[in-house]
């Protein structure tokens, strides 16, 4: 989805793909991991080429026997061309009621 290897990605953290603002966001969202939170959000990606990637992550803490945390689990699913339609329909309908 993002136009890296496996090579290349190991060893990159979420972040470096992501802008400031979903970093703040994406922050905020592991720290209620933590918590042992499930949660979804949408995020924009920063694939290889410099293109955007809007993508839902389904996110899911991993805890210890102890009930500690130690990581998350993410399903990430590209909804990128949903955000272009939404976008495109928002555009649309601004028309209409100028006009």
């Amino acid at each position: 989805m993002l136009g890296y290897t496996v090579d290349e990605m190991v060893g990159m953290h979420l972040f470096d793909i992501m802008d400031g603002e979903g970093r703040t966001i994406a922050e905020a969202n592991l720290e209620r991991r933590r918590h042992a939170i499930n949660e979804h959000h949408d995020f924009k990606f920063t694939r290889r080429d410099g293109s955007s990637l809007w993508a839902i992550l389904s996110t899911s803490p991993l805890l210890d026997d102890q009930g500690s945390y130690v990581g998350a689990l993410a399903l990430v699913t590209d909804v990128t061309e949903r955000r272009k339609t939404e976008a495109r329909l928002r555009e649309l309908a601004s028309l209409r009621e100028r006009t």
